[in-house]
């Protein structure tokens, strides 16, 4: 039964029970150790009465884990940018600044509607325009917006401005061939750029819940280097739709994905 947080009063109280130990573990299985037994009969904490929360501690705690849970983490809103006419039209779009369309705002606009901002402490987006576009009608200029380089789409070189076949499509999702023929940014480059975006903002930010408005590929490789990826990934199996949320909790950095 994961425990995710702690009281300020139980937190302290466990603490300073384990503080001398990196581990406490009982001498038999199903015995407490005789600290916390103790704790437990003076205090009779209605926190610690459940069995299994108790054999938690008895067996897996230890202080690190404690201060985590003290912790407060906060959460990853992503939206990719609405509709452009490249995108109905199914043509490659990368660093090209392609605006919205008019369905693209329409359902900006509507998505602006479902996100309580009460509860975000501001947005990052691409300065491309029509994620640009997409974040100014989603904060309504009751946040802050801020402008990062590593949230633009993935650069699709030579094939920007055509329709690309899905032949093509998937040699570009192919972790083991990471191809940059014809000039496109290669998949382990761009999954490098989304975990350099996501190491900055877990180290600045990790309590706040931030707002990030990107595109496509980019959010891909967003979504699984915080969930992970390896070579045999399937990178389909996740594909951001416009004017989408995704809500994500704010990524432990150790665990984030790497090439």
């Amino acid at each position: 039964m994961p425990i995710k947080k702690l009281s300020t009063y139980n937190l302290l109280i466990v603490f300073l029970i384990f503080g001398g130990t990196d581990q406490i573990r009982t001498g038999a299985q199903g015995v407490a150790d005789p600290r916390l037994t103790a704790w437990l009969r003076f205090h009779k904490s209605s926190f610690f009465k459940n069995n299994t929360i108790l054999l938690y501690f008895i067996h897996c705690v230890n202080k690190d884990d404690i201060m985590k849970w003290g912790e407060v983490m906060g959460k990853l809103y992503i939206v990719r940018h609405g509709k452009t006419e490249w995108n109905d039209l199914n043509i490659a779009q990368g660093s090209k600044d392609i605006p919205l369309n008019e369905e693209g705002i329409k359902t900006a606009t509507q998505l602006s509607k479902e996100i309580d901002l009460s509860n975000i402490d501001f947005c990052i987006s691409s300065p491309m325009q029509r994620a640009k576009q997409t974040a100014i009608i989603l904060c309504n200029n009751k946040i802050p917006i801020i402008y990062d380089e590593r949230l633009k789409e993935r650069s699709f070189g030579d094939y920007e401005g055509k329709s690309m076949s899905m032949d093509i499509v998937k040699q570009q999702w192919d972790y083991n061939l990471n191809t940059s023929d014809n000039n496109i940014e290669s998949i382990k480059e761009c999954l490098d750029r989304a975990n350099s975006f996501l190491n900055d903002i877990i180290k600045k930010y990790s309590d706040k819940n931030i707002l990030i408005v990107s595109h496509g590929c980019l959010i891909k490789c967003l979504h699984y280097c915080i969930n992970g990826y390896n070579e045999n990934t399937d990178f389909f199996d996740f594909s951001p739709k416009n004017a989408t949320l995704y809500e994500y909790e704010m990524p432990d950095i150790k665990k984030l994905a790497k090439c």
